[in-house]
């Protein structure tokens, strides 16, 4: 990790060029797309790469970003509270109830543009949330904490933080810890996920996900799950209820009330002591297909 330059002695020339130094290489690595306040830019880029989004054009009127699986449009929007300015009042929203995006993204950054917290909001809870301003003719939206607890709203923060450090990322979901799996222990809830490489003959048929975890029941594990781009797929492997597989974007989609849980982000661990139905599609065996 680079540590930290004192910058107290510098001129304002001198910090004014790096500043300029440090927004151009920002947008040399795609990571922002202009050289204004890289707070939305870096929103838009984190939430694309959190859940494998395409990025439109900076000419796109309406949404930022589409999923290339069904189309769905995203609009992006970043805001970086500070001491001076703690207002988390998101960009001006144009044309609201043209409805030309279906969710909106919102991501708070603290003052060092680490991610506080993220949300999906869709179209219709921005429409009762929002406030029109006429002499703008556009609408006003706060990112106040109250929207996380709204049942329609998804808490992507984990997802958003793992794309803003994609080194820890890779090094978590690449990890390989034994060639086969490791039991927990009847309950056990380990914070270290029990990671290894799947191979096609453990269930034939079936393609062999990014990662694989055990429990004794039906559960989801944060650490191992989180750390995914969204098109990776999981395999869960319990002793009571089977083996299940699907990606993380199928997680995210049909168990969105797993995801804002305090056990799921708090705690890391999700379970269940039966299998919900909407799970039932997901299992690829009804006994421990491991052999063991």
């Amino acid at each position: 990790m680079m540590e930290r330059t004192d910058l107290r002695g510098a001129t304002p020339p001198q910090l004014l060029a790096l500043y300029a130094d440090i927004l151009h290489e920002l947008r040399q690595r795609a990571i922002i797309r202009s050289t204004n306040n890289p707070a939305a830019d870096y929103a838009e880029y984190l939430v694309a790469t959190a859940l494998d989004l395409d990025l439109a054009t900076n000419s796109t009127a309406g949404y930022d970003a589409t999923d290339r699986m069904d189309g769905t449009r995203y609009q992006i929007k970043g805001r970086r509270p500070t001491m001076k300015n703690p207002s988390r009042q998101l960009g001006a929203i144009r044309n609201l109830p043209a409805r030309h995006f279906d969710y909106l993204a919102g991501v708070l950054f603290a003052e060092d543009f680490s991610v506080a917290r993220a949300c999906l909001i869709p179209a219709a809870v921005v429409e009762r949330e929002a406030i029109y301003i006429a002499h703008t003719n556009s609408w006003m939206l706060h990112l106040r904490d109250s929207l996380w607890r709204h049942k329609a709203v998804l808490d992507i923060t984990p997802a958003v933080r793992a794309a803003a450090h994609p080194e820890v990322s890779q090094q978590i979901a690449g990890t390989v810890f034994s060639d086969k799996p490791q039991r927990h222990s009847d309950g056990e809830q380990s914070s270290t996920p029990i990671l290894f490489i799947a191979t096609d003959e453990q269930t034939p048929g079936i393609a062999a996900p990014q990662t694989i975890y055990e429990f004794s029941r039906f559960c989801f594990k944060a650490d191992v799950i989180e750390p995914l781009a969204m098109h990776d797929s999981f395999r869960m492997v319990t002793k009571r209820h089977g083996t299940f597989q699907m990606t993380k974007r199928d997680f995210y989609r049909d168990f969105a009330n797993v995801v804002s849980t305090d056990s799921y982000q708090r705690a890391r661990l999700y379970h269940s002591p039966t299998v919900p139905k909407k799970a039932l599609p997901y299992r690829i065996a009804d006994v421990d297909s491991t052999g063991q």
